[in-house]
């Protein structure tokens, strides 16, 4: 028996230098060689600060497709800062300025079947460029070769007025996903006890229709903060399909244990929606698990071990981001026993 330890992370523009690319409308890009190795050398050290060490399963949003990037991988330049024992993959559809999900994972202890990537698009029905694509992957444990399957999210930012449309469109494409994974009955043929992990940046709360209820047709949500609920699931039909672990992170503001100044606390969320001051924090970045992965045969979620990861070099003295900004988001971390 053993452990993987997971984490999920907006690493905010993680774009190649290429020469031209850095404009006013295109800043995503880096402007120099330097200002890219220098973006890639942070991630890597945010990672290598994780407790333990590297996780084991890194699964990660606004990385550059190949596609837009003339076939260079800024995955595959992560893993060769992090070892050569980790593979990686990029989606190989991102949204309309090529932005994606993507997945690094410790090749010792995790088995990825190439034959299950699959970026699912997400058509919004509305004006603009189409949701970003949902990434399913599959793993098992090298030990004990029991199957997981992971999805990574990635959804429409909010800012206008076809913002939240988008982010239930993609909330729907979820639940028929993960319906398909669980349920059986409604022509669904899935396993109310399949193995099941939803991690991304939702730009929603737990609590938003886009994650419980996305267009009010269900009369009971998908995804639930009782575990009891989802451990509570019919053997057949449209039940509660997912526990949101991240109920219990709204809110929480701790004093960090590290040797660091004594007002220095972590921040009361993932992301700070605004400006520093008068912002406020949201937990946009969550974990999600089936009621599979809470009891019974392994993995099992390890509810107590999500945590926020905020170091030093991604925060300021009040907590927010650092002005450097190696990504406005914090990583979310969280461990599955095998």
């Amino acid at each position: 028996m053993g452990e993987v330890r997971c984490l999920f992370w907006n690493v905010h523009n993680l774009y190649p230098y290429m020469p031209g690319k850095h404009t006013a409308n295109a800043t995503h890009w880096p402007p120099t060689p330097e200002a890219y190795e220098a973006k890639l050398a942070a991630v890597a050290d945010v990672l290598r600060g994780v407790p333990g060490g590297v996780p084991d399963l890194m699964a990660f949003c606004e990385v550059a497709t190949p596609r837009v990037a003339d076939g260079q991988d800024v995955l595959g330049d992560l893993r060769g800062e992090l070892g050569h024992h980790f593979g990686h993959f990029t989606s190989t559809e991102g949204d309309s300025r090529g932005a994606a999900c993507g997945v690094v994972w410790n090749t010792h202890r995790l088995l990825e079947d190439a034959r299950a990537r699959m970026p699912h698009r997400v058509e919004t029905g509305y004006s603009g460029p189409y949701g970003r694509p949902i990434l399913e992957l599959q793993f098992a444990d090298a030990e004990t070769h029991q199957v997981f399957t992971l999805f990574v999210n990635h959804w429409t930012a909010r800012g206008d007025a076809d913002s939240e449309p988008k982010r239930r469109e993609a909330g729907d494409t979820l639940l028929l996903l993960t319906l398909a994974k669980v349920c059986t009955g409604y022509g669904f043929t899935g396993d109310p006890d399949a193995f099941v992990v939803v991690v991304g940046d939702f730009n929603d709360e737990p609590f938003d229709a886009s994650l419980t209820d996305p267009h009010g047709l269900l009369g009971r949500p998908y995804s639930v903060r009782d575990r009891t609920a989802a451990l509570g699931r019919e053997r057949t039909g449209r039940a509660a399909v997912l526990y949101n672990a991240a109920w219990r992170l709204l809110g929480e503001r701790q004093s960090r244990r590290e040797e660091v100044e004594a007002d220095w606390e972590k921040p009361a969320g993932t992301y700070l929606f605004g400006d520093v001051g008068t912002g406020q924090w949201r937990t946009y970045d969550q974990v999600l698990v089936s009621a599979g992965m809470l009891e019974g045969p392994r993995p099992v979620f390890d509810d107590e071990s999500l945590v926020v990861h905020c170091p030093r070099e991604l925060t300021a003295r009040d907590g927010a981001p650092a002005p450097d900004m190696t990504s406005d988001h914090f990583p979310v971390c969280f461990t599955l026993h095998f």
